[in-house]
Order: structure tokens, then sequence, then C-alpha cells
């Protein structure tokens, strides 16, 4: 029979009152390690779980006097008031780790410990494996995904099994290191057995591996065409796999000296914390005052799902994810979690919620569901302003073929960017990324951001291979933010920058070969009259759309009326196949565009018949000279390839008091 499962509160008052047993905890047994609450026998002074031969004199697990005569079974609920060492495999039905205790896996050996219920940490978990041969695993097995009840809660909820740390506690997890992810140093091909990586530090035999989709969008499943394999044998950078690639993982030279190559993640760690494949636990930081350490660690199969009511499909349930601090506030800062895995899961893998100051380095998600690097959302009754989090970084994080559930097939994204001050990405990778159109992107802002304490640093991220966006922007309002050196090919469509208006400027962009679009522009500057002196640019952006797209960028109609010029300066645009800037549809709404120092590869313009009362389109560079654009039927010189006609412009673009390199 399953054993009952109580609260952490319910079993620590019954074990006070000496009365787990007697009070119908059916099959489960309440085992203290020694002097304190329940039914262990009580110890003298000098035998309390003293143990020869433990690390530091700690307890050990194996020894029946820790426990006051009996090593805990399967059906026994662990209490730990003190440092007990796992020197064995153990299967028990629940773990408490009080504020006194600790749980430390024995560095020394392979441990697993399996537990059907809770495992609650207010004390420390200690995982540190001597080295790479030493595995520690924690297992959570016969979980039943319908019993959990999901949702915000304050303390660890019986029915939802997994991993809690709370209070004072500490999940001090640290796998051996290695090189989490790389890329391949040559092209991979279908039918090779063996390929090159850049760095393969720490790896060995045995690991999983996973080489990611780097095909062009004309090729059938270009966002899926990822490979996953056991490394069989590691020679210096070279890698021999168990079987051999399926697809091609084609170099993509994005703009001339600039080639990106597929990525290659190691999946494999010797610190696991895991489910089962039908039935996944979580793990949760639930209001932790301590920083944590976790670095190098698998979370596998981890993230229930739940059948949404009237058949309407499978979601992940609310607040139970891979990995997630839960409204820790500053009680997280200095937390790092670095070099960690989430694969093979249901839901979330990385989410910040409510707390501050968190680290996410090298951290892969693959083959998870829904938004990988998740932020989770205001309640109807708040504003997304309500529930920030603050000063986290992402670092060289990755989100690779991340799966959209019934209930997000619009709404699944690599990452989320949240609201909150001093928040970065940085160098972070999203591919393969699965959805229904645009709006299932690499990245996507959080649309509740309405002041200048929520933008974000971003810079020197990649997209691409994702079934939507690269990077989209469905946002008004937010203060100015600047896509810093982003790069983005072989997405469905590359940036979406909109909605009605905002402060989000491009510099320094690369955007190659997308299916439908380069850029397509929707927003006008969302200039507040106190800031005149704000604009909205792009500068220095490269789009090379390959003959991919009618117009390497697509301006379409605006939704809202502009006051402001959106100012286009130093860009390169090539491969749109009927021109590289394109005003394509006619609108209401004024069309304000300054084009300075830009250069065009092909027919450079092409504007729609009637595109707006008001068009004023401004074109400076050494090959154009100094013009206005029109719609064909207006007045004007006409230029028959661009659908337009032109006057001359007289006098220089001068703005008394402008920054050097910025757009006038």
């Amino acid at each position: 029979p399953r054993p009952a499962r109580l609260t952490r509160r319910q079993v620590l008052t019954m074990a006070a009152a000496g009365g787990l047993v007697g009070a119908g905890l059916v099959t489960n047994r309440w085992v203290a390690d020694g002097p304190g609450p329940g039914t262990g026998r009580r110890r003298g002074p000098g035998t309390a779980g003293r143990s020869a031969g433990g690390p530091s004199g700690l307890a050990r697990w194996s020894d029946p006097a820790t426990w006051g005569g009996r090593v805990p079974g399967p059906d026994d609920v662990v209490g730990l008031s003190r440092p007990v060492l796992l020197d064995v495999d153990a299967a028990v039905a629940g773990v408490d780790v009080r504020s006194e205790g600790e749980l430390v896996f024995d560095p020394e050996a392979s441990r697993t410990l399996t537990s059907r219920g809770n495992v609650v940490v207010a004390g420390k978990l200690r995982a540190r494996p001597r080295d790479a041969s030493v595995q520690h695993v924690l297992r959570f097995p016969g979980v039943d995904e319908r019993d959990f009840a999901g949702g915000p809660t304050a303390t660890p909820v019986a029915s939802d099994v997994g991993l809690w740390v709370i209070e004072a506690g500490v999940l001090d997890a640290a796998g051996t290191p290695k090189t989490s992810w790389t890329t391949l140093a040559a092209a991979g091909a279908a039918g090779d057995a063996t390929i090159v990586v850049a760095d393969a530090a720490g790896w060995r035999p045995g690991d999983e591996v996973v080489v990611t989709a780097t095909r062009a969008t004309d090729a059938e499943g270009f966002a899926e065409a990822h490979d996953r394999r056991t490394v069989t044998a590691v020679e210096g950078s070279t890698l021999t796999l168990d079987e051999p690639l399926d697809h091609d993982h084609p170099a993509v030279t994005v703009r001339p000296g600039t080639t990106y190559r597929a990525e290659v993640l190691n999946l494999t760690r010797n610190v696991r914390i895991e489910g089962t494949r039908h039935g996944r636990a979580h793990v949760m930081l639930l209001g932790t005052r301590r920083p944590q350490a976790i670095s190098h660690v698998a979370l596998r199969h981890l993230g229930p799902q739940e059948e949404r009511a009237g058949g309407r499909g499978r979601r992940g349930i609310g607040g139970r994810y891979s990995l997630h601090f839960h409204m820790a506030g500053d009680g997280s800062r200095g937390s790092l979690v670095e070099g960690v895995v989430a694969c093979d899961g249901g839901n979330h893998s990385f989410v910040p919620h409510l707390s501050n100051g968190v680290t996410f380095r090298d951290c892969i998600a693959h083959d998870q569901a829904e938004t990988a690097y998740w932020w989770d959302p205001a309640t109807e009754r708040q504003h997304g302003d309500e529930v920030p989090t603050h000063d986290l970084l992402y670092e060289r994080c990755v989100a690779s073929h991340i799966r959209p559930t019934d209930a997000s097939e619009y709404d699944t994204a690599g990452f989320v960017l949240g609201t909150g001050r001093g928040n970065v990405a940085r160098g972070c990778v999203a591919t393969g990324i699965l959805g229904r159109d645009e709006s299932t992107p690499g990245y996507i802002w959080n649309p509740d951001s309405r002041d200048d304490a929520h933008a974000w640093t971003f810079e020197d991220n990649l997209s691409h291979n994702n079934d939507g966006a690269s990077l989209y922007f469905w946002i008004n309002n937010t203060p100015p933010t600047v896509i810093d050196r982003f790069t983005a090919y072989h997405d469905r469509l590359g940036i979406r920058a909109g909605s009605y208006a905002n402060l989000v400027s491009y510099r320094d962009v690369t955007v190659y070969a997308c299916r439908e679009v380069g850029i397509l522009v929707v927003a006008v500057p969302g200039t507040p009259e106190e800031r005149p002196d704000l604009a909205l640019a792009y500068e220095g952006v490269y789009v090379d759309q390959a003959g991919r797209s009618d117009f390497a960028v697509e301006i379409g109609p605006h939704v809202v009326d502009a006051d402001q010029v959106t100012h286009v300066r130093g860009c390169t645009f090539r491969g749109g196949r009927r021109a590289q800037v394109g005003f394509a549809e006619a609108g209401e709404h004024p069309q304000l565009y300054d084009f300075t120092d830009c250069t065009y590869d092909g027919n450079a313009f092409w504007l729609a018949d009637d595109l707006a009362d008001v068009v004023r389109i401004r074109v400076r560079d050494p090959v154009n000279g100094a013009l206005a654009l029109h719609p064909a039927g207006r007045p004007g010189r006409a230029r028959p390839e661009w659908n337009a006609r032109v006057t001359p412009l007289a006098g220089p673009p001068a703005r008394p008091g402008a920054e050097p390199g910025r757009p006038w």
C-alpha cells in the first residue's frame, strides 16, 4: 500500500507526542537518529550516534546504534537531528532533516537514497563526491502526479513528492566539475561516429551528449534535428559515439568573419536528483534564508504535469518545477547554480520566483516541457511589477529542445525575461524551442515591465533553429533597453519588434537566414513627454536573409501614432528577394524613419501604395545621397524598383549636443 503522506508539521507534532505509529501512519514508521522526539531509542551521553570510521566521526546510516536499534527501511520516515553519513544505499518513505541535522552522502563511495515521500531539509543535505567515479543519487520512485496539489505554498505539501529545502536549510550539492557545454570544432555530418569538440575537459566514456540542430529552415524538422548520443571513448577533444549521427550539423557563417557551430551539451553529472519517466518529482527551495551552492548536478524526470479540466490536454503543475527558488527574497542572495542540467522533464526548468541575487551559470535545460528559464507571472489581482526578482544573472545558460504542453503551445520560450532590477542575461543560447508560431521564441520579455527599474542587461546571446521567433517583444512602455550583440540564425522569424510603443533598441545585432523575415518592426518610439531625449534606434545591425524572404527587414503598419523618429544607423541589409527594407502594408499611422549610412545589397526599399497619410522616411548614405521617400502616388522623382518617389534633402541632419555615435 502507498504510505500516508503528512506535512512536516504533522510529522513533527506526532513525533513529539510519540504517536506516529498509533496515529494512523499506515505502513510508515518514524525513526529518529537518537535523542529527541520520535520512537527511536534514547541513548546516553557519549553514545548518541557516534560510530567509528565515519568522516569527522559522523554517525553512520548503516549502524543500528544511530537509530536506536534498527536501521530504517522502506516504510520508515527518517528524522535527522545531527549529521549522519549515508554510507550505504538506502530506501525510505521520507526524510526530515531538522535545522540541526545534516544528511551527508559518503564522499568516498557511490550511494543512492531512494524516498517514496518528501525529503524536507531545514538543516543541510550534502552531496560532494570525491571524484568523477563516485555517484550520488537522490531518487523519488513511484510518484503519482495525479496526487499533486500544486500552487503557492508556505510549507511542504505531503502529496507533492520531491525535495523541499526550507527555512535556513541548505542544498550543498557539488558534482565533479566538467565543461558543461561546448561547440563542435568542425561541422558534423550524418553518419559520423566521431566528433571533435572545442573543449572536452572532464568528459568521460558513458557521458550522454547532445549535438544541437544547425540546419537551414528549408530542411524538414529544422528545429528538431539534434542528436543525442552516449560517448564510448574520449581522446583529447575527440569523442567516439555509440551510434553515428542522424543529422547534418553544418557550420553557419552569419556574416563575414563570424561562423557558428553546433553546441554540444553534456547531460551527465555524478550528482543526480531524479524522479522517473512516468512519475516526476520536483525541487523547491521554499523561502530559504541562506544562499545555496548547487553545481554540476543533474535534475532528471522532474516537473510533474496534470490533465486540464474538460479533456483540454496536459500542462505543468504550477509551482512544481525542476529547480524552483520560491519567495526567498534576499535570503537567496549569493546563491550559485552552476553547471546544472535539467533534462527529460515535464515542466519549467529553472525558476527564480521572488528570489533575489541568484546566479545561474553554464546551466542546461534539454528536452524539457514549457518555458525553460521561467518567471512566475502575476496573478489576476496583481500587476507584474508586484512580483519582481532582482539581481539575477543568467550566464552561458542553454535552453535546448523545449516542448510546449497543450496549455502552452502559444506560450513557450527558452527564456522569459521578467520584472526586476539589475537582471542580466549574457552569453546564453536558445535552440530547438518548439511551438506553433512566432510567439514561441528563444527569448521573450514580460509585458508587465513599466518603469526604469525593470530594464535587463542583454548582451552576447544567441538564438537558432527555433520554431518561433528568435527574440519576441510584445511589450509596451518598457524602459530604455538595449539588445547588445545578439545573434539569430535559422529561426522561423528573427526579431519581432513590437508591440505598440516601447524604447527597445538594437545594437550590433546579427540576423541570418530566418524563414519568414529577419526583423519585423511594429513598435514606434514610446518616448515619454518628460524625456524627449530618449530615442528608439537600430545601430550596426546586420541582417542577411539569404533569399529566404521578400524583405530582410519588414516595417509593418503601426497600431498607434508616432511623433518621434526611429533611427536606423550604420546597418547592413541584404538577402531580401524583393528589397532589403520593405514598408509592405498600408496603414493609418505615421511612418517616421531616418536611415543613415546604411548599406543595401540589392534593391534597397519597397513601399506599399498609400502607405499612410504621414510618411517621413529619410535616407542619407554615400550611394543614395540624401533623399526623402514617398509612396508612388505622391510627388517626386519616380523610383519604380522601390515603388516610390524621392525628393532631395537639403542640409545635414544636425541635432545640437548629440552624443558622438548616437542617432540624430
